[in-house]
């Protein structure tokens, strides 16, 4: 009885073609083994100063800098994570479930005063007056920062990216999406192409970026339809990237000890 070849001889490693029927079923396969043989949504995009820099976790420089990023947007959560100082490498509270609860630090989040799985929506710390400024002094802000995790496809990579929206950008946002919302008959973004730009806003002697959001027109059905798949598929994984100010790492549940980068509390809201 024949039996498959178990040697480790391989042929030598040279650009072959792949057959349709092959490369199909590699698709499968990484589609079944997302979140089992590997993690996904390693790519992550921020504002930074003019340009929205792609970083892979893990690496130290951007991988990509763009002026604009044309992308289809099929998922968005709420992240949220509390710092306790500007070089702190890991929050002392972070929500891992879109904003819903906080994840204490057994060590850092002690000095929060607050049980493990606080309700984010009535934290103290989750209120306006509670930030910091660079010098310690109290801040018009909020101690625990709130961000957006957007979900975005694009042309430029072929896993999705991360779009990390900083408390500066929210009120863009969330307009950008309201807007879409107050349509007849209602839209949404899973629906649109949406245009992700920067400006650049100086102010009491800082000077940031500030993400732009606009539509490019409504998407075919076969591309919206495919948005509701892929939704389903990456909803709960978004939701389990904890809030992060690094422009080169994103923090998992299951890589709770990456590094974070310095606390944005400098940034006006």
């Amino acid at each position: 009885m024949p039996t498959k070849n178990l040697t480790t001889q391989t042929a030598p490693a040279e650009n072959y073609e792949l057959s349709t029927e092959v490369q199909s079923e590699i698709e499968q396969m990484i589609r079944q083994d997302r979140g089992n043989a590997y993690q996904p949504l390693k790519l992550l995009g921020v504002v930074n100063k003019d340009r929205i820099w792609i970083s892979l976790q893990g690496t130290e420089e951007p991988i990509g800098k763009f002026e604009t990023l044309d992308c289809h947007i099929v998922a968005a959560v709420i992240s949220r994570a509390a710092y306790g100082t500007k070089d702190q490498r890991v929050p002392s509270c972070s929500s891992i479930n879109a904003g819903k609860t906080g994840n204490l630090h057994p060590e850092y989040g002690v000095a929060l005063n607050i049980p493990d799985g606080q309700p984010c929506a009535t934290c103290p710390w989750n209120k306006f007056g509670t930030g910091r400024n660079e010098d310690g002094t109290p801040g018009k802000g909020k101690f625990c920062k709130e961000r957006r995790n957007i979900l975005a496809l694009t042309q430029e990579f072929s896993e999705p990216v991360i779009l990390s929206i900083s408390p500066s950008s929210l009120n863009a946002w969330d307009s950008y999406v309201s807007g879409l919302t107050q349509m007849r008959p209602p839209s949404y973004f899973v629906a649109h192409k949406t245009r992700v730009s920067v400006t650049v806003k100086k102010e009491n002697n800082n000077e940031f970026g500030l993400a732009v959001f606009e539509s490019l027109g409504k998407l075919p059905e076969a591309d919206v339809k495919n948005a509701f798949a892929l939704r389903a598929e990456f909803q709960p994984l978004l939701e389990r990237v904890a809030a992060t100010n690094d422009t080169a790492t994103i923090q998992h549940i299951i890589d709770p000890d990456m590094p974070d980068e310095p606390n944005d509390q400098d940034i006006p809201f």
